[in-house]
Parts: structure tokens; sequence; C-alpha cells
């Protein structure tokens, strides 16, 4: 990593080489609840970058629960659950160091993913030239932060 100095540099020297190393925070994950067939959730972790290598959500147990892992943004990371049912506190994992949940809040951290969840079904779609509205059953209405995107434009 190169430090840059605003204001002069040390003579001899056009940058100075500082070591920089961030650790992965984990603190809190959207939806705290899926269908055990699986899903898609996002985690908020500081200390991971697009560049990141080797990071994974990981069960009390220490046991992968993602089927495949995206980092989308700085902090940012996007897991495919596996099949199956999951519950309990999550952590994040990146290579071999395990960090558990950060926030305050450790619920914040819980996921559960049963075979009894029922999953939003949408059951009419309207829109106007600035507007789409879906309407139908089981929306997630806490714990979760909604997000749209259509034809690759995130909504605001």
């Amino acid at each position: 990593m190169r430090l840059s100095v605003l204001e002069g540099k040390p003579n001899g020297h056009n940058f100075v080489e500082v070591p920089l190393s961030l650790t992965p925070k984990l603190m809190s994950v959207t939806p705290n609840q899926g269908s055990a067939g699986g899903s898609t959730i996002v985690a908020t972790v500081p200390g991971v970058g697009v560049s990141s290598e080797g990071v994974d959500l990981v069960d009390s147990t220490g046991t992968s629960i993602c089927s495949a892992v995206t980092v989308k943004a700085y902090g940012e990371v996007h897991c495919k659950t596996i099949t199956g049912e999951i519950a309990g506190d999550l952590s994040v994992k990146q290579g071999t160091v395990v960090d558990t949940c950060a926030s305050t809040d450790t619920t914040l951290c819980n996921y559960e993913q049963s075979l009894t969840y029922v999953l939003p079904v949408i059951g009419s779609l309207t829109s106007t030239s600035t507007e789409i509205v879906f309407t139908g059953t089981n929306f997630f209405t806490s714990g979760y932060t909604a997000s749209a995107t259509f034809n690759g434009v995130s909504a605001d």
C-alpha cells in the first residue's frame, strides 16, 4: 500500500510504505430469516473489500452456510445460503480468522432458515412512468432493508 503525503515528502522518497491490515467485523445480516431451499442474504462486514479472498459466513459450529459468496462493495458480503435448516448466530470467516458479531445488538447477526418459512408471493404489479408497486403476501416487514433493481438500475 502507498501512503501519499499531501504536503512535502521525505528526502529522497516519493511515497511512504505503510502496512495496513483490516480485520473483518460482522455487524449485521439481512434478512434474518429464509427458506430452507436457500436464500440470498447480505452481511455488513466492514474490513472486507471487493478484492478480499476467502470470505465466508459460518454458523456456531464453524460450518459454512454459503454455497457462493460475493463481495459486491466494501463491507457488503452477499451469501447464497446452502439448502437445509440453519439457525443461530453467524460469524464471518476470512482465511483462518473467525470474527463473531461485533454489533452491540447481537440479534442482528442471527439467521434462521427453516422448512416452515414462507417466502413472499407477488400477487400483482402496477406501474407508472416513475413507480412500480408490488402487491402480495409474506413480505419482510422487520429486520430487513428492502431494495429493488430494475434493468440494472437501483431504486432510491
